[in-house]
């Protein structure tokens, strides 16, 4: 999905020659519109104006905050993505190797 979304954006042209698109697809891409109502959704839930600076000035704990009570599953996701990231980065997939150990036995699980 990032690599779908930064191909989409019209800033990151040049950042990038070429890219695969290994799994999912831009079907999460918003209108206008819909970005308009997320955005008034949110900030109503974190109790600020909808304008740029106010949504800036939240901590980044308190904004995601209202995605996490709304989608419990985002917290697995996250946890998955940072995974990734970390593995991407460093080779580090946050076990020592050789174990058997999974990720998915490192997830909390949110309800």
């Amino acid at each position: 999905m990032a690599t779908a979304t930064l191909m989409s954006v019209p800033a990151a042209r040049g950042l990038f020659a070429r890219a695969v698109l290994q799994s999912g697809a831009a079907s999460n891409v918003l209108t206008t519109a819909q970005a308009a109502q997320v955005s008034e959704q949110l900030t109503a839930r974190l109790g600020v104006a909808a304008t740029r600076d106010a949504v800036a000035a939240v901590p980044v704990d308190q904004l995601v905050a209202p995605s996490r009570r709304a989608h419990p599953s985002a917290a697995v996701a996250e946890t998955m993505h940072s995974t990734w990231v970390r593995f991407a980065a460093s080779g580090d997939p946050g076990w020592p190797p050789g174990t058997t150990a999974r990720l998915a036995d490192k997830l909390t699980i949110v309800r």
